[in-house]
């Protein structure tokens, strides 16, 4: 009876990873609209304790999300899409500034390396430029490839906030009915995980989404503040990055210090955007993680980077938007095997057996 029941188990995680990846040019709006709801749940829930219903607190808690978000967008996107303009028409500039940087570099590395290795080192160059080139062509192509980017803003637009509304109001009766289904001898276990599952959720989802949000703002306004082109796309997208931990504001810094020293063509400026990058930072990780996320989450960083690393090559963007739950989840999962592997017989030998939580 227990193998067939692993057997069961094994068998309905392997439909499901087959039909998201069947299925994940359609499911991305509905994740959208399950997280937007989970976000929003206690919301709902905080409003029903002040005695309205669970419809009418949904409709008030969705329609001030969305009005807040529609107004951002109506905000930002005519900005950012001049900024957006305006960097791919500097493009050129930028390359030729940065040519005549490497330039200048060469000219003082070949002074003091001997012919055969400046061929080399030039070859490495020409060979590594090119691949990095043809693997942006690659990316973009994907990114504007057809209509599905298309249709994919279309149902985030129109499904997204259905999908968000109904699983916000149904939320309670969803979850009770999934109560209903759990295995009879297993189901304060499993319980058990599932709450350990939403907090680690409600940890680092929650509180990271606002850390991304505010870190992305503070960027914002610093790299605009000091004159630096571009400075409003440049501070979104890093804050973006910062659900990445350490990787993104990293990968943020260097391409935006480097941009600095291009357009100022001085130290002092570029060292006035790096101080921008050490303050936000200083805030993230002193303030803002710290309070919003905490160390309750039990994500590894490095953990985080390869889940959204591996959701991203086995599923698309998808990927990326399903692998910190997915994440969080086995993360509970291991700890709970762990625990039951380190009480049991096959570690404790037998004569020290006990019991098995």
């Amino acid at each position: 009876m227990g193998r067939q029941r692993w057997l069961l188990w094994i068998a309905l995680l392997v439909g499901a990873v087959v039909l998201i990846n069947l299925l994940s040019t359609v499911l991305f709006p509905f994740i959208v609209g399950a997280a937007v709801a989970y976000f929003l749940d206690p919301a709902a829930v905080r409003l029903e304790r002040m005695g309205c219903s669970r419809t009418l607190a949904t409709a008030l808690i969705s329609a001030v999300f969305f009005v807040v978000v529609a107004v951002a967008v109506v905000l930002l996107v005519p900005v950012l899409q001049g900024q957006v303009m305006e960097f791919v028409a500097n493009v050129p500039s930028y390359i030729d500034l940065g040519s005549q940087l490497v330039h200048r570099l060469l000219m003082q590395v070949e002074s003091r390396l001997s012919a055969d290795d400046i061929g080399k080192l030039r070859e490495a160059v020409g060979s590594h430029a090119g691949e990095v080139l043809g693997w942006l062509g690659t990316v973009v192509k994907r990114v504007l490839s057809g209509g599905t980017a298309f249709l994919n803003v279309l149902s985030l637009v129109f499904i997204t906030p259905l999908v968000t509304f109904y699983l916000l109001r149904d939320w309670p009766r969803i979850v009770a009915r999934v109560d209903d289904w759990l295995p009879r001898d297993h189901r304060e276990t499993i319980r058990d995980l599932l709450h350990q599952i939403d907090g680690t959720l409600a940890g680092f989802v929650r509180g990271q989404a606002l850390v991304c949000l505010v870190t992305g703002t503070l960027y914002a306004l610093g790299l605009s503040l000091v004159g630096l082109q571009f400075g409003l796309l440049i501070g979104m997208a890093v804050g973006v990055l910062t659900v990445l931990p350490m990787v993104g504001a990293t990968i943020g810094a260097v391409v935006t210090i480097g941009l600095a020293a291009l357009q100022f063509g001085t130290w002092k400026g570029t060292l006035i955007v790096a101080a921008v990058f050490v303050v936000v930072q200083a805030i993230e990780g002193n303030v803002l993680s710290p309070k919003l996320v905490g160390d309750r989450v039990g994500l590894h960083p490095l953990w985080i980077v390869f889940a959204l690393l591996a959701g991203g090559a086995l599923f698309g963007f998808l990927g990326v938007v399903l692998a910190v739950p997915v994440a969080a989840a086995l993360g509970v999962l291991a700890r709970f095997a762990v625990a039951r592997y380190l009480a049991s017989p096959y570690y404790r030998g037998d004569t020290e057996r006990g019991p098995v939580p």
